[in-house]
């Protein structure tokens, strides 16, 4: 994870700032809703995912699929009385007209979940909230990089190969990754 920064500032400038705004509102949020829901005495973790992966495949040297998808995802782990539960979602399940009411749905879920598992007797509890100082790995050409660019380094790879078949893929990601918990942890990165 890249341009990784806690909620105290530390840090550096995000390179995919929209997607990590949007990463870090919908854990915060997740995190207040799951709060209400199952109560402070809960242990909660929240790991969201935001932004865009792409992928073009060749066979025969030739682009046969390319290919977008939009990443939304919520994993939500809850731990009452020792007993753990982990829960996650696609978009389909917290956003749209379900919003706050699919993400209250999940954290039921989660807190029946927990019922059924036995108590860890050495569960720890959350680790106390730390500083996380900056990690700069994202690429923003890459994360931004287009069908065409993609197109581009695949043309490239079957050139070089002097006529001989290829196959492969060229796959490009810009998700941004958030991490929240219920002792205060808040990290987002690249």
């Amino acid at each position: 994870m890249a341009d990784v920064y806690s909620d105290d500032g530390a840090g550096s400038e995000s390179r995919l700032g929209p997607e990590e705004d949007a990463s870090s509102s919908l854990a915060m949020h997740a995190l207040d809703v799951a709060t209400d829901v199952a109560g402070t005495a809960a242990h909660i973790a929240i790991t969201t995912e935001v932004g865009t992966r792409a992928l073009t495949r060749f066979a025969e040297s030739a682009i046969h699929q390319s290919v977008t998808e939009d990443v939304r995802s919520l994993t939500l782990s809850i731990t009452v009385d020792g007993r753990t539960a982990l829960v996650s979602s696609g978009p389909e399940g917290w956003t749209g007209a379900a919003g706050t009411d699919g993400l209250r749905r999940l954290v039921t879920a989660a807190l029946t979940a927990t019922r059924l598992r036995p108590a860890d007797p050495n569960w720890p509890g959350l680790a106390p909230r730390e500083p996380i100082g900056p990690v700069n790995h994202a690429d923003g050409a890459t994360a931004a990089a287009t069908g065409e660019d993609r197109a581009a380094l695949v043309e490239a790879f079957v050139e070089a190969a002097g006529g001989l078949e290829t196959a492969g893929f060229c796959e490009t990601r810009g998700i941004a990754t958030c991490f929240a918990n219920s002792a205060g942890q808040l990290v987002v990165g690249s």
